[in-house]
């Protein structure tokens, strides 16, 4: 990353530029390149990313690696770089810090709203034809005493009924 870094500087803040410098091209041509402020976009996960050219080739890098890279200490060569305030385009030195791949994919709120975004609403119905609304099949196992495995195979319509409840999906009709 450091030969990268002679052409490029990140800010604390996270704005990447690319530097003065002149090169020749294929051609044999010399050409200058002024500094400025380069475009950056999202990931498919959410984090700012950027394109870094060199000797021809690029690096394709989130911002928050590059800020994290050159401003916080690594002593234990860390291998993941975590955003404290579960932002991931607050690129913000004081937000970054270096982690191990498990700190950061348990930090913080990450696997409860993972669950959330995971969970589907459900109603169980009883013999009776009651039926009640549940927020999720852990909702409905909690509630009614059941294996939630079993709601889940109740759903996926591998068995027919659990612990005298038939289920299915809040938005599907009855």
């Amino acid at each position: 990353m450091k030969e990268w870094m002679k052409f490029y500087d990140v800010s604390p803040s996270g704005e990447v530029k690319s530097l003065d410098r002149e090169y020749v091209n294929s051609r044999g041509q010399k050409r200058t390149v002024k500094s400025h402020v380069l475009k950056t976009s999202q990931d498919r996960y959410g984090y700012e990313k950027v394109t870094l050219r060199c000797h021809g080739y690029d690096l394709n890098t989130t911002v928050g690696r590059l800020v994290a890279e050159k401003y916080i200490p690594n002593p234990k060569n860390l291998p993941q770089v975590n955003h404290k305030n579960e932002n991931q385009l607050d690129n913000r030195v004081e937000n970054l810090e270096w982690c191990t791949a498990k700190y950061n994919s348990t930090y913080g709120t990450r696997t409860e709203r993972s669950a959330i975004s995971r969970s589907k609403p459900l109603i169980a119905m009883d013999y009776e034809h009651d039926e009640e609304y549940f927020t999720s099949a852990g909702k409905a196992a909690e509630t009614l005493s059941l294996k939630q495995g079993n709601i889940s195979a109740c759903l996926r319509g591998e068995q027919c009924q659990s612990g005298g409840y038939t289920f299915r999906y809040a938005n599907e009709e009855g």
